[in-house]
């Protein structure tokens, strides 16, 4: 549903502002704990600590930017703060801020920064520009290139080193996540919708923000489900997938989606559900089959009906109890995908009704509002939400992180994870999303036992994670003692066969031994779905998906393929489905494919081309991982690293 069209001239003279885009509010421990939770978040590729975490629901206003304005906005985040609702999204408008060339005018994001801080909370921006009201989209290099200045100039001021935070008199809880435009795929936001033109916006000003704080987080703007598709209502899936074939898909760290259909099972298990797919497809997935980025819900509700006094009903509480009742099927359904959806926070909208609503977007909000701009009291819905969010756990600012697992010892054994994604044996790394649970469970092979962690586990129990940091275990494996009876001197007298041993010693050559793996330190594919060259190499230097691999020496790198199968969960681990396991959970195996392509590489980084084949044949259509390993002049082997693909039709 997107946002509507009100002058600044109409949103003071009648207090109220025509459906501007939504804020965040989320649930939070409390004003002191946002205090610590502001610090400068960690990059994408860097340590996530305690206080990198986001609320995990929000709620929009009617009045964005301007809430902090007028009285009763001043209100509503002190409530928002006691509800434990910890972020608050807005527009940040170029258009607001810019005088005589400069970026200047400050005064009104000020005032509500302020004003947020002191009730414990955080401002998640939308960059948006609205000259006289109405939405421009920067089209041009010359728009985008001033566009980006402005969100540096943005960052600047309110992110983590922000020079507001030095002098506000407030608690300092800066800005950590980006929201670039909103609904691109819809006008009047963007009056011809074009995936290439948002794609170079998104690009230009990821880059400018990035710049002014490498930490920032890049929301891809919220895409909306049109209920009927034109010119200038694009259907967000293939709009996503054409944005990052066209500037691919490391300019962003999460996608936002906003939803008001009112079948809210429609709204979750096929709309929501099908943008998920697409991320998956088209900018890959994680060790456990997540998508990489993560899922934003930053605008979802339903509105309610004023009560007709020609008629016996009370509409007014009917539509309420429908309101709940639609907030709570859409939670559920939506909620438990928190993993495997790699979902990030979501945010009704809006958090009250206009005070003189003339349209149905306009009585969305969780309380009413009075004809003389005073809250007339919460509905069932506000109660439901509160009670969700209030006890809701923090969530992890977007990002990646590594799972290094190496096996040790003179014995063998496999190591699993649950969520599945390592299998080692064949695959011993995965990316997983920041805050996944990882458990490794270690089994120990025949004559074997297992002898217990090391790295960032240790004890012989299950290894549990937590993915707040690149994580290395080793898992080491001894052989089962011999306790077959030694021979005795009657044994020996009775037997009449002569035997012989030879002994050979291995010398090791002389000077200076090299015993320091090399490393691999990158490992990327882009685009992560592509389709299968016909003919010619596995890895050229011109066509194909561009592979770029890291390495901390020269050596010489075998790439294997594995590809992904359906399986059901026994024993803690992945096998294949029969009859007998037919009803245990589902899970995803990873099954070694015969080949393997070998490349001498140099150190630091090197630039390859991949083209979904392997031993002379073209990969069919499916998910796949291409697993790296290498090896050195002095035969020193790194630690296995791989990354997900996925081959199109």
């Amino acid at each position: 549903m997107p946002l509507r069209h009100a002058t600044i001239a109409r949103a003071l003279s009648v207090r109220r502002l025509s459906r501007p885009l939504v804020r965040w509010r989320f649930a939070v421990i409390g004003v002191l704990v946002l205090s610590v939770l502001a610090g400068s978040a960690a990059p994408a590729g860097a340590t996530h600590s305690a206080e990198h975490v986001l609320p995990a629901f929000g709620v929009g206003a009617l009045r964005a930017e301007f809430l902090a304005d007028f009285p009763l906005g001043l209100e509503d985040l002190e409530r928002i703060g006691q509800a434990r609702a910890g972020l608050y999204r807005t527009r940040f408008r170029e258009d607001q801020v810019l005088v005589d060339g400069g970026y200047s005018n400050w005064a009104r994001l000020d005032n509500l920064a302020r004003a947020a801080a002191a009730n414990g909370v955080t401002l998640q921006p939308v960059l948006i520009n609205m000259p006289l009201e109405v939405y421009t989209a920067p089209k041009t290099a010359a728009e985008r290139a001033r566009f980006g200045e402005f969100a540096a100039a943005a960052v600047r001021r309110y992110g983590p080193d922000g020079s507001f935070w030095a002098t506000c008199g407030c608690p300092r809880l800066p800005v950590t996540v980006w929201e670039v435009w909103n609904e691109p795929n819809l006008a009047p936001f963007w009056d011809v919708p074009n995936p290439a033109e948002y794609g170079a916006l998104l690009a230009q000003t990821g880059s400018a923000l990035r710049a002014a704080d490498p930490s920032a987080r890049v929301l891809f703007g919220g895409l909306a489900y049109p209920s009927t598709l034109s010119a200038t209502k694009l259907a967000p899936n293939p709009f996503l997938r054409d944005v990052i074939a066209a500037v691919g898909a490391e300019g962003f760290d999460a996608v936002a989606l906003h939803n008001y259909r009112p079948n809210p099972e429609r709204a979750v298990d096929t709309l929501i559900a099908g943008t998920v797919e697409t991320l998956k497809t088209y900018a890959g997935t994680t060790a456990d089959g997540a998508p990489r980025k993560q899922v934003w819900v930053n605008e979802f509700g339903q509105p309610t009906s004023a009560d007709d006094p020609a008629t016996p009903e009370d509409e007014q509480a009917t539509s309420e109890a429908a309101q709940r009742a639609w907030l709570d099927t859409f939670l559920g359904l939506l909620i438990p995908h928190r993993s495997g959806w790699n979902l990030g926070p979501v945010m009704w909208y809006s958090l009250r009704d206009s005070d003189a609503p003339t349209a149905s977007w306009e009585r969305q909000g969780l309380r009413r509002t009075s004809a003389e701009d005073s809250d007339a009291g919460p509905k069932p819905a506000w109660d439901a939400y509160t009670a969700v969010s209030g006890s809701a756990e923090l969530l992890y600012l977007p990002g990646l992180y590594d799972l290094s697992v190496s096996r040790a010892g003179d014995a063998t054994g496999t190591v699993t994870s649950s969520p599945a994604g390592i299998d080692c044996g064949v695959a011993c790394s995965g990316s997983y999303a920041a805050g996944t649970v990882v458990t490794l469970t270690a089994t120990a092979g025949a004559g074997s036992s297992f002898a217990g962690w090391s790295g960032n586990c240790s004890g012989t129990g299950s290894c549990t994670l937590t993915m707040s940091a690149a994580r290395s275990v080793s898992a080491e494996f001894a052989p089962v003692p011999d306790t077959t009876r030694p021979p005795t001197l009657a044994d020996a007298s009775s037997t009449t066969t002569e035997s012989t041993t030879t002994i050979t010693t291995e010398v090791a050559p002389s000077g200076a031994h090299d015993s320091i793996a090399p490393a691999i330190t990158r490992l990327q594919l882009s685009p992560a779905a592509f389709r299968a060259a016909p003919s010619g190499p596995a890895l050229a230097s011109l066509f194909g998906a561009r592979l770029s691999v890291g390495l901390s020496e020269a050596a010489t790198v075998t790439f294997r393929v594995v590809r992904s199968a359906p399986g059901r969960q026994v024993g803690g681990r992945c096998v294949r489905p029969n009859a007998r396991n037919a009803d245990r959970p589902r899970c995803w195996r990873w099954l070694l494919l015969p080949g393997r392509t070998v490349r001498d590489l140099t150190s630091g980084s090197n630039a390859l081309r991949y083209r979904g084949r392997l031993s002379g044949r073209p990969l069919r259509p499916g998910r796949y991982r291409l697993l790296a390993r290498a090896r050195d002049t002095a035969d020193n082997p790194s630690r296995q690293r791989a990354t997900t693909f996925v081959i199109l039709d």
